[in-house]
Parts: C-alpha cells; structure tokens; sequence
C-alpha cells in the first residue's frame, strides 16, 4: 500500500510538472498540455508500480516446485528414496530463504535452482510410475534415479554452502557438472519410454 502511495504521488508531481511546462514555457493548448500530463501521470504509475526485486522474474517459484515435488512422494514407497526428496525439498527451502535475502545472486543462481528441482520433479514422477508397475524388473533404473535424487541434494546444497561463503570460484563447474547429469538422466527415462510426466 505504501508503495503504490509513493507511486501515485511521484506520478502526480511529474504529471502536475508537465502541465506547467507545456502550458506556460511552450505555449501548448491547455487540452493538449493535459493530455500530455495525464500519460506522464499513467506512466510513472506504472513504472514506479513495477514489482522490483525476486518477483518480477517469471515462470515457477522454488516454493511452487518443492509443493509439487513434495506431492509427488506419496507415489514412492522406499524410505531411502522419501528421506532424499525431504533433504531436497530442504535444501530447496534454505536456497529461497539465502534468495530472498540477496538479490543478485537470486538472479544469477536461480535458473541453476530451478532447472535442478525441474529435474528432480521428472525423477520423482517417474521412479513413482516405475517402481509401481514392476519394481523388480526395472531395479537397475530406480536406482540411477535414487542416485540422481542424491546428486541433486548434493548440489543444493554444495551451492548454497558456495554462496554463504561467498565463495563463486568454479561455481559455473558446478553447474555445468550438475546439468549434464540432468540431461544423462533424463535420456535414461526417455530410452525406457518414459518422457517428461
């Protein structure tokens, strides 16, 4: 409320401002210089209105996912595989929390956070889908995804301990690292036919 205040008075000076100069110093007609004031009062509006910070950068938020992820257990009966989905919707949570605190590096790291729980979304959906039709048969699998749930909160976490020490040498190692082994586990469920969920 405070700051669409500001906005609306930091509007109304500059629409007031440009009323007085058309009007007077360049001599425009008093209906045009109004018109003119009004725009300029419509767009401070919207400029000064503009949601800054974390929020203006579109697509999922790290909350948005964890639920998603968090909701995806109830499929997993292992108890290993559950306790990892936990310690990554956990991490997760300690990323938001250093995020909201710090700007820039929300906007550098954040694609790297969400592109990792993207990742981890797939994997849960699909070790739910296979270990239900037939955990035997498709062992050697669930246990590549049971591994990459471990990569995945190795990385968070990895990454927000770099970030707390401010620590950003090799951080775009870790990342690259980190997203090659998306892409190795994604071709493994997409060879057994599984696709995106």
């Amino acid at each position: 409320m405070l700051r669409r205040d500001k906005s609306e008075l930091g509007a109304g000076i500059a629409a007031v401002s440009a009323l007085l100069v058309c009007a007077f110093p360049l001599g425009l007609p008093f209906l045009v210089s109004l018109g003119l004031a009004v725009l300029v009062y419509a767009g401070v509006v919207n400029l000064l209105a503009a949601p800054q910070g974390p929020g203006k950068i579109q697509g999922p938020s790290l909350s948005d996912l964890v639920t998603s992820i968090s909701s995806l257990e109830a499929s997993v009966r292992r108890a290993s595989v559950k306790e990892k989905i936990d310690a990554i919707c956990t991490q997760a949570g300690r990323m938001g929390q250093y995020f909201s605190d710090n700007e820039e590096d929300f906007r550098m790291y954040r694609p790297a956070v969400i592109d990792s729980l993207r990742a981890v979304q797939e994997v849960v959906s699909q070790y739910g889908r296979l270990s239900r039709h037939d955990e035997d048969s498709n062992q050697e699998v669930l246990l590549k995804l049971e591994g990459y749930l471990q990569q995945s909160c190795d990385f968070l976490e990895e990454l927000h301990s770099r970030l707390l020490a401010k620590d950003r040498a090799e951080m775009t190692d870790l990342i690259e690292t980190m997203g090659r082994e998306q892409e190795a586990i994604r071709q493994t469920y997409q060879y057994l036919g599984g696709g995106n969920p």
